[in-house]
This record gives C-alpha cells, sequence and structure tokens, in this order.
C-alpha cells in the first residue's frame, strides 16, 4: 500500500511538471502556445492551473493578453484567437476562462464574462445552449 505521504509528493510533483510546461509555453506577450494556429485551446484552461498553482504574475500576464486580445465588448471570449475548435461546446471555454479569472482576482474579465454567458442560459430548462448563435 502506498503511504499518503507517497502520493501527495507524487501529486506536487505531477503539479510542479504541469506548471513548468506552461511557463516555458508562455510566449512573452503573455499567451500560450500559438493561439493565432491553435484557437484557444492552448490556453483556456491554464488561466485556472497558474491561479490554483500560486502563479499570480504568470496568470495575470495571460489575463491580461486574454482581455487585450480575445475579450469581446460583450463579455464573450471571440475572434480568431478563439479559433473553432469548441463551435459546439460554445460555453464551456468561456466558463473555463471566467472561472480562471475569478480565482486570479481579474474581475474585469470574469464579471464581463460571465454577463456574456449569462445569454446563453435557457430560462425555462436552467441549461445553457451549446452553440453561441443557436
Amino acid at each position: 500500500m502506498v503511504a499518503k505521504t507517497d502520493i501527495s509528493q507524487r501529486l506536487t510533483e505531477s503539479r510542479d511538471r504541469g506548471i513548468r510546461f506552461l511557463l516555458e509555453q508562455q510566449r512573452p506577450d503573455g499567451a500560450i502556445g500559438n493561439p493565432e494556429a491553435d484557437g484557444l485551446g492552448p490556453y483556456y484552461k491554464a488561466l485556472w492551473a497558474l491561479a490554483a498553482a500560486g502563479q499570480q504574475e504568470a496568470g495575470g500576464r495571460l489575463a491580461t493578453w486574454i482581455a487585450k486580445n480575445v475579450l469581446t465588448e460583450d463579455g464573450d471570449f471571440a475572434g480568431a484567437l478563439r479559433g473553432e475548435g469548441h463551435n459546439y461546446s460554445y460555453p464551456y471555454p468561456n466558463a473555463w476562462i471566467i472561472c480562471g479569472a475569478q480565482k486570479l482576482g481579474r474581475f474585469d474579465i470574469s464579471r464581463r464574462g460571465m454577463d456574456f454567458l449569462m445569454l446563453l442560459h435557457h430560462e425555462e430548462d436552467g441549461g445553457f445552449r451549446t452553440r453561441r448563435d443557436d
């Protein structure tokens, strides 16, 4: 049987390796990966991961990049740097970005993002539309 301390240590090491990988992928402008080619795939979960690992500076840089390059006036995360990979699960990456921004204390992003997400909310059944335009 594996001791709890061994499991805890392995989990900590795994977290640290994952965060090192994200930090290695972060560009000087704050973006992670190549959103110009890959859309939001490289970065939409990264805000939450960086915040959870205590990487406030790196998370803040990514949040600022998102605010400047992806966040629209109505609070959506849209445009060319979103890509089309989540068009049939539209609110999913938005929710990840919102949660990460909230955890980082970037309420300028999370509040506007929540306002947009509520536009996709279906009042009668409580669910959310899976596509932006339907």
